[in-house]
């Protein structure tokens, strides 16, 4: 069990307060998974495409950008 669930348990934190860190430490991980990515040559750049936020669906980019992606991703499999 997570420590955070542990400390929910004893009464020692919240829920809200759980899930406050709980999202803390997956943004934390997030960026360093994204430094890490930053220094790794896995792609000529040409073919590469990051997205600098979250999103929630394909509206929010060109469908030029939408067609790329997804011509990749049918390269990919």
């Amino acid at each position: 069990m997570c420590r955070n669930c542990w400390r929910i348990v004893a009464g020692a934190i919240s829920l809200d307060e759980a899930a406050s860190r709980a999202i803390a430490a997956t943004a934390a991980y997030t960026k360093r998974q994204a430094t890490w990515f930053r220094h790794q040559k896995l792609a000529d750049q040409r073919n590469t495409h990051t997205i600098r936020s979250r999103f929630t669906d394909s509206a929010q980019f060109s469908e030029s950008t939408v067609r790329s992606i997804i011509s990749f991703i049918n390269l990919s499999s």
